[in-house]
């Protein structure tokens, strides 16, 4: 008896590492799929846009995803160059991902002009690294564990199963596979502040031409927390009082885009702002409905946005 149980228990541990394997493989192509198969072509222009989903396009064609919408402008209004526009979009990525991730992409795809939309997602590990050099090792050590498991694409797999059967939308989904139990208001800020200031001195470091782009925002369902932080209806349980907010001078802008628009003002980096644009849209229907990201309209106003401000800023030739 004991040994046909060792016998099963060693092959659930292959299976599962079998599982894991498949899964990272298939992602990873799926990466490779999104990006496009990428030849470092010398008479193309290498645009990179960077971020998590609202860069990637969650939800929409891959034909009607903002950088491939610029991609295909750039390459009908001018006759002497071609522009090669490289989607890096991950949905759930954080800006410690695009930090962690800008020098190698900057080394492997040479890019002219980086297109930056980052800020909006934090997890698990950049509480935790934050906790760590606030010296809150309590609070470190009690989820250490479960950042170990949470790292296992078939656990994250499984999460994500069990979730999707309750027949609930994606915002319901996304807090039970990626866990959020190290959430703060503030913490969340300083974060997103320090990671961009990072990010930027990486370009400015590299003379790349770049843009930060901030998020197009709507309004949250009803909650008691917040009637503007999309995020924190999602993570957060507590009410956000105007002295929690990091950068006071917000006009209307939620916390992460202001301290997008601070730091692109701080490096006197180009700036568009999404919240705005979408705002002041005539076409009001430009998010997918029951959720916070663009459909496809929304995905176009984003790539004609960049395509004036690349203009204005005379980025291409």
């Amino acid at each position: 008896m004991g040994k046909k149980i060792l016998k099963l228990i060693v092959y659930l541990c292959i299976f599962l590492i079998c599982s894991e394997i498949t899964i990272r493989l298939a992602s990873y192509f799926l990466l490779r799929f999104n990006i496009g198969y990428f030849k470092n072509n010398t008479m193309e222009h290498i645009i990179l846009c960077v971020g998590d989903s609202f860069t990637y396009g969650i939800n929409v064609d891959m034909g009607q995803k903002y950088p491939k919408i610029l991609e295909k402008k750039l390459n009908e209004t001018n006759l002497t160059h071609k522009y090669k526009v490289i989607n890096l979009g991950k949905p759930g990525a954080s800006s410690g991902y695009v930090l962690a991730s800008l020098q190698k992409w900057i080394k492997q795809f040479h890019p002219e002009i980086i297109l930056i939309l980052t800020g909006w997602n934090c997890n698990d590990h950049d509480f935790a690294k934050y906790s760590m050099k606030k010296k809150d090792t309590k609070e470190f050590k009690k989820i250490k564990f479960y950042l170990f498991i949470n790292r296992c694409r078939v656990y994250r797999l499984i999460r994500y199963i069990l979730a999707k059967f309750k027949n609930v939308s994606y915002e319901s989904i996304y807090p039970e596979v990626i866990s959020m139990r190290l959430y703060n208001f503030s913490d969340y800020q300083k974060i997103c502040l320090e990671n961009l200031m990072k990010i930027c001195e990486i370009v400015k470091q590299h003379n790349i031409k770049t843009v930060l782009l901030n998020y197009p925002q709507t309004q949250p369902p009803a909650n008691p927390y917040t009637n503007i932080e999309y995020y924190h209806y999602i993570f957060g349980n507590t009410r956000i009082k105007e002295t929690d907010y990091l950068i006071k001078k917000r006009n209307g802008k939620n916390a992460v885009n202001s301290i997008i628009e601070f730091v692109a003002g701080s490096f006197s980096i180009p700036y568009i702002n999404n919240a705005d644009i979408f705002s002041k849209s005539r076409n009001k229907k430009l998010f997918i409905d029951g959720d916070h990201h663009p459909n496809a309209g929304g995905n176009d106003l984003m790539a004609s946005s960049v395509y004036e401000k690349l203009i204005k800023e005379k980025f291409i030739k």
